[in-house]
């Protein structure tokens, strides 16, 4: 049913005015106390699942420890075996029919002693006095494998790349110079991991998913 605004008195105008007032006021607090109990299920929620997680982080460091001290074994038994000491950072061991294989390792990252600084001074001394406007395009290659990365570290591996152009040049004092920042390379370690890798029906590889973002 309409009302004709035009025809009501000012005290019924007062009371449509309170009324819908009061409609407004009780919208907003429902949607108050849904807001407040949505927040409530919330922070429930995200304290009990954070509580599972826990657990099966705990579970899963306990495992990784087991299996990692399996392989340790194997390795051992290898070494004495074969009569060698790898120092290598990763393993593959494969299966019987090569369907299947395990990749344990360390992760590690990049670092360098203090005699670094000595190596660069030195390539950068060579860059002066060796090349020209003519070898522009050298000397650039040669700085952009100097280039530390944005945590401020230079990359192994382009210092391997800058000991292969010291080579290829057979300059002595280049390829001193990169010596010097070679053997100040100190890798650290960060952390163990397992892969595992398996073959599908069609022969290809797969990845076995180990993280709770690849399953």
């Amino acid at each position: 049913m309409s009302v004709d605004f035009k025809t009501l008195s000012a005290e019924e105008k007062e009371q449509l005015k309170q009324q819908l007032l009061a409609e407004d006021k009780a919208k907003a607090e429902t949607r108050k106390n849904e807001v407040m109990a949505y927040h409530a299920l919330k922070y429930i929620t995200v304290d009990t699942v954070f509580q599972k997680l826990t657990r099966l982080s705990s579970q899963m460091q306990l495992d990784k420890s087991d299996l990692l001290s399996e392989f340790k074994s194997l390795l051992e038994t290898k070494n004495e075996l074969y009569g060698v000491k790898e120092d290598q950072l990763s393993h593959n061991w494969t299966s019987e029919d090569n369907e299947r294989t395990i990749i344990t390792g360390y992760n590690v990252v990049d670092s360098w002693d203090e005699t670094v600084s000595v190596g660069i001074t030195k390539v950068n001394a060579w860059i002066e006095s060796k090349l020209n406007d003519h070898n522009q395009e050298y000397i650039g290659i040669i700085r952009d494998l100097l280039k530390p990365n944005k945590e401020g570290v230079l990359k192994a591996s382009r210092v391997l790349d800058l000991q292969n152009h010291a080579e290829k040049s057979g300059d002595e004092a280049l390829i001193d110079a990169v010596k010097i920042i070679r053997e100040a390379h100190r890798p650290v370690k960060t952390g163990t991991y397992i892969k595992a890798k398996y073959k599908d029906e069609d022969g290809n590889w797969q990845w076995l998913g180990l993280s709770m973002s690849a399953v």
